[in-house]
């Protein structure tokens, strides 16, 4: 029975993925080298982005036991990297997001990668009687953010205007109602 080779890019998948900061131009692969060869350590690095968007399988080497992968991080979300990786099976399973204000579990919430901003209302509990208009806040990689506001609809399509698709850190605030602001 021939036993298939592992790699790159099955590793980093069944760790679940890479987060949002992961810098897939520059992973680095450590081995350990034969006593044969020299001894110590010997590190390469592989491009996944050159793997990705043009098919490149050089950059997705074989590993051998012992082998350890280093996922560089970025100081600087790349928006088009994020783009790419999450087209594909490599992305996190899970992601971040904050759901604050009138809803029953307020806070940090980790909810599954393509969830929308109505099914990150449900599962922190729900809204709160009372409740106003929704806000909706994201940060771009560029600096700028995205603002929204609107009349919450339980029953908008996702990925529409009042049910968007959410990201990683975006902001979910359910506001009071005028009266439910008098009554506080």
């Amino acid at each position: 029975e021939k036993l298939i080779p592992i790699r790159v890019f099955n590793a980093i998948q069944s760790s679940k993925g890479l987060n949002s900061y992961a810098d897939l131009s520059k992973i680095t692969i450590i081995r350990q080298n034969s006593k044969s060869q020299g001894g110590g350590k010997i590190k390469t690095n592989v491009n996944l982005l050159k793997m990705i968007n043009e098919g490149d399988q050089s950059q997705n080497i074989k590993l051998f036991d012992g082998d350890s992968i280093v996922v560089n991080k970025n100081l600087k979300v790349l928006k088009e990297q994020i783009l790419e990786f999450n087209r594909t099976n490599l992305s996190p399973e899970f992601m971040n997001v904050y759901v604050t204000g009138n809803v029953i579990n307020p806070g940090s919430l980790t909810i599954p990668r393509g969830s929308s901003l109505n099914q990150a209302i449900a599962n922190s509990g729900g809204k709160e009687l009372l409740s106003g208009n929704v806000e909706f806040l994201r940060f771009n990689s560029d600096g700028s953010t995205i603002k929204k506001v609107f009349n919450y609809s339980p029953n908008a399509k996702v990925n529409s205007y009042k049910n968007p698709i959410l990201f990683d850190g975006d902001i979910v605030n359910v506001r009071r109602s005028l009266l439910g602001n008098i009554t506080e």
